[in-house]
């Protein structure tokens, strides 16, 4: 047995022969219950480490904190039973141990499984890779929060996304998206006398100037895969311009793009534009002298998720 930061892991020989002696512990299957139901090892028993309820249900399967455990979960890099013996260990479990080799080892070195699947993938699951198609925007599942800052915090607030599309054809992706400015609000200050007065300045020549410029547009010119990239991290990088106040500039950020039920797609993506190179000067020290109590970050932020719908599914 070897001590990986205070958790100690068993390896395959070791379990089979604990196993095969029928030796008194507890083996922890640490994945999802549908995973479980797939395959796991004989004499398992299930607590998803994923689950917010994980040390309540492992309380109910394992009362006596001195009994010997064994956890695994699907091995290689994966750290389901290594985070999960690091629960136990911090609730006063004294015997835990981390088969660290998990389902992959344990299937691949031929040993008996059961369940309604014989064997585990080898391979962590892929990031996912948009259909070729025409997709719309679906505007009331879509949404645009934005974040300004001066030196007292920051106040946020949303934008609607009027429409949009986006077509995916010949390995290539591009579209556009409509935002309606004249939609915009606040949220940290609801319920303040100071809110109204915040967005009518947000509305006028000073910042946004929706009488002359009630659309906003980006403009998706390039969306290319980032190579090696998991399900859970951005995975799609995006170029494009973005048009405010009549001004056109570039800019690029990363997107996170996943499926949904129904030939639907979500994509999400945070970024920082500079206001000031869109005409928003207002309160910016680079072209303002004492400004005093009305000084106001340059940089707003942006978090943006679409659901896309597929039109030609």
């Amino acid at each position: 047995m070897k001590t990986t930061d205070d958790i100690e892991t068993i390896s395959i020989e070791t379990l089979a022969d604990w196993k095969r002696n029928k030796q008194a512990f507890h083996l922890i299957d640490t994945l999802p219950e549908e995973n479980y139901q797939s395959v796991h090892i004989p004499g398992a028993i299930n607590a998803c480490v994923y689950e917010v309820n994980f040390m309540k249900k492992i309380r109910e399967l394992l009362p006596d904190p001195l009994e010997g455990v064994v956890l695994y979960g699907n091995g290689g890099k994966s750290m389901d039973a290594i985070t999960a013996a690091g629960k136990l260990n911090r609730q006063g479990y004294r015997k835990v141990f981390v088969f660290t080799g998990g389902l992959r080892q344990w299937c691949t070195a031929g040993y008996e499984v059961i369940g309604e699947a014989i064997s585990v993938s080898d391979d962590r699951e892929p990031a996912y890779v948009l259909e070729e198609g025409r997709y719309h925007v679906e505007t009331a599942e879509s949404r645009i929060s934005w974040t300004g800052r001066n030196a007292n915090g920051a106040h946020t607030g949303t934008m609607e996304i009027a429409e949009g599309e986006v077509n995916a054809y010949n390995g290539e992706i591009a579209g556009v998206m409509d935002v309606d400015m004249t939609s915009i609000s606040n949220i940290d200050l609801e319920g303040d006398e100071y809110q109204p007065v915040l967005i009518d300045h947000l509305e006028s020549d000073d910042f946004f100037f929706i009488n002359l410029f009630p659309t906003a547009q980006f403009y998706f010119t390039s969306v290319t895969p980032i190579p090696e990239a998991t399900p859970t991290e951005p995975n799609y990088a995006v170029n494009g311009r973005l048009k405010i106040r009549g001004i056109g500039k570039s800019i690029e950020f990363q997107a996170t793009v996943n499926p949904l039920p129904e030939n639907r797609v979500a994509a999400q993506a945070g970024f920082d534009i500079d206001r000031t190179n869109w005409g928003i000067i207002y309160g910016s020290t680079r072209f303002f002298d004492h400004l005093g109590k009305h000084k106001v970050y340059d940089h707003i932020s942006f978090d943006v998720r679409l659901v896309l719908v597929r039109d030609d599914a």
